[in-house]
């Protein structure tokens, strides 16, 4: 185990660009150094690394990090590998620490786990090799024999008994438990959860087998068609995506994902060259597989099932896509699930629904719709309900205003409409933000980051801030986030990223400072300016629901109300 000291030494290495320099070719701009991004294709260098703040930026994937991060996501590698990478390469020596009894049984069960699973891949992938039958159905569902191969497909027998076969292997009973191979009976015997089932190796995107997923080859209702390993410390559904170890290469050179739930999915757009696809295994997009996602890329095609439940998912996987920034498009498919569209039209046909992929909102309009170019009125209100949702999850202005547009288009009634609809359903201010002419988002939101820069920067300026009790002005998420974890600590630049928990902060948190020092923001900007911005952009939107509220009192009859509330309109306009 690596020592405290050794990874300090490589977190207070100074040369970043003397690490990032070994997989970009960097040129000096000003007071940073400036190249082609390694993690996604484009011809005009966006790829920033600060010396001085020891961070690198993508301005056009957003990718950010330190320079052990960097090490993590370009060579898919763990903490400490990336560690021991670094320190080997600086010449910094690698000092190790004496695990303790309890460290040492965990590696030692970690390795012995491996070798159990490879001995039960490699099992299941003999009997799969003499069951005529079984590959009889990969040929019956269009999965070739080279792209079974490929993925370690394997098949378990009736009559296998897995726990004998390890014994026999000399694997201790022991390592059963934490398998997640096995269900015990009464009497504590181990019993396989996997019986006459095609097998499916589970690997993590480093290429080791972590678990197993199994189908049933007939249409019986009477078991689960899918079963995977039982969650355990190795294995967990919710951080791994299916396929990712051989996918990652392509997502960066196609600069996408393309998202599926299944196993056959991801198999079968493999086999047809969509070498970029990754699947969920049957299970709701989690923050972790979008967290590991995002180390390759940032524009995700949803290719999923489309029936009710399939659009469901979507759904709350776009959700959750754009909240964390990513570019996300719903590939409108014309059989059950990818698998069939592939085994049906080929490939050529697959790419074209790829090419016409849409947003999320447009997918369910067009549902909805149901092929009729003209929806009555009365189903307008309804649609709304449904769609608008879906538009607010859009953060950029300019996107959303054209989202807006576009939909008032196809429903034949006026965008204005559906602004009044947008704000009614965001009364509250913070949500509103968004709804804002771009400048003066872009005003807001550079008082934001420009603030969050000066104090993770500079400590003065942190507590004279906290002084202020200002914090709560900031209302974009995750920047409100940020704020309380600046003010809560006493570190500044690298070592209060280090500090963050969260990933998706430490990345933030490195745009934020590389952007600064991009864009030269310094003290002298006079950053009271910057709270003034805040305080006055509050303003705005309260006297902008205050309008609202009163449009709506009068409207109804409410006219004294409504004139109390001109009182408190007046005073606030006169302080903005």
């Amino acid at each position: 185990m690596i020592s405290p000291e050794t990874v300090e030494a490589v977190k207070q290495y100074p040369d970043i660009v003397a690490i990032i320099s070994d997989y970009v070719s960097l040129k000096r701009r000003g007071r940073n150094f400036i190249g082609l991004c390694p993690f996604h294709s484009e011809k005009t260098p966006s790829f920033t690394v600060s010396p001085e703040k020891k961070l690198f930026h993508c301005f056009g994937c957003q990718v950010s990090g330190d320079h052990i991060g960097f090490v993590m996501q370009i060579d898919n590698v763990s903490f400490a590998e990336a560690i021991r990478h670094i320190a080997g390469r600086m010449g910094i020596t690698i000092i190790e620490k004496e695990l303790t009894s309890e460290q040492a049984k965990q590696r030692s069960e970690r390795e012995e786990l491996q070798r159990l699973f490879y001995a039960v891949r490699e099992a299941f992938s003999s009997f799969l090799e003499e069951s005529t039958d079984v590959r009889d159905y990969l040929s019956s569902r269009g999965i070739t024999w080279e792209c079974a191969s490929r993925f370690y497909l394997g098949y378990s027998p009736a009559d296998f008994d897995l726990a004998e076969f390890l014994l026999a292997y000399g694997f201790p009973e022991t390592l059963f438990a934490n398998s997640g191979l096995f269900y015990q009976d009464g009497q504590g015997r181990f019993h396989s959860r996997f019986k006459k089932r095609l097998i499916f190796p589970v690997l993590d995107q480093q290429g080791r087998t972590v678990g197993f997923g199994g189908r049933i080859l007939t249409d019986a209702t009477d078991t689960a068609k899918y079963m995977n390993s039982e969650e355990t410390p190795y294995f967990s559904k919710r951080r791994i995506l299916f396929g990712l170890d051989q996918a990652k290469a392509a997502i960066r050179e196609k600069d996408s994902v393309l998202l599926m739930e299944g196993y056959l999915d991801v198999m079968m757009s493999h086999q047809h060259g969509f070498q970029h696809a990754v699947g969920t295994m049957g299970t709701a997009l989690t923050l972790e597989h979008i967290q590991l996602l995002k180390r390759y890329v940032h524009s995700v095609f949803l290719a999923m099932d489309q029936d009710e439940a399939g659009i469901r998912a979507m759904e709350r996987s776009v959700e959750l896509l754009r909240q964390h920034d990513m570019k996300v498009w719903v590939v409108k498919l014309d059989k059950k699930d990818p698998a069939d569209v592939l085994q049906n039209f080929g490939a050529e046909h697959f790419q074209k629904l790829i090419d016409q992929a849409q947003p999320m909102w447009v997918f369910k309009l067009d549902l909805l719709a149901k092929g009729r170019k003209q929806i009555p009125i009365e189903e307008v209100p309804e649609m709304l309900v449904a769609l608008l949702p879906i538009i607010q999850m859009e953060k950029d202005a300019v996107v959303r205003r054209n989202y807006i547009k576009n939909l008032a288009d196809r429903l034949g009634i006026d965008e204005e409409l559906i602004m009044v609809k947008l704000k009614k359903s965001s009364y509250n201010v913070r949500d509103r933000l968004v709804l804002s002419s771009m400048n003066k988002k872009h005003r807001y939101q550079k008082a934001e980051e420009s603030l969050i820069y000066l104090m993770a920067s500079d400590l003065t300026i942190r507590y004279q801030f906290l002084e202020m009790g200002s914090h709560s002005l900031f209302v974009t998420p995750i920047l409100s986030t940020l704020v309380k974890i600046i003010l809560n600590s006493e570190e500044s630049d690298q070592k209060l990223i280090d500090s963050f928990g969260e990933e998706i902060h430490r990345q933030e948190l490195s745009r934020i400072l590389i952007e600064g020092e991009v864009q030269g923001v310094s003290i002298t900007d006079q950053w009271q300016d910057y709270i003034q911005t805040l305080k006055s952009y509050d303003r705005e939107q309260q006297v902008t629901a205050l309008q609202e509220r009163i449009e709506q009192l009068e409207s109804s009859g409410h006219e004294e109300e409504a004139t109390k509330l001109l009182q408190d309109l007046q005073s606030l306009i006169q302080h903005t």
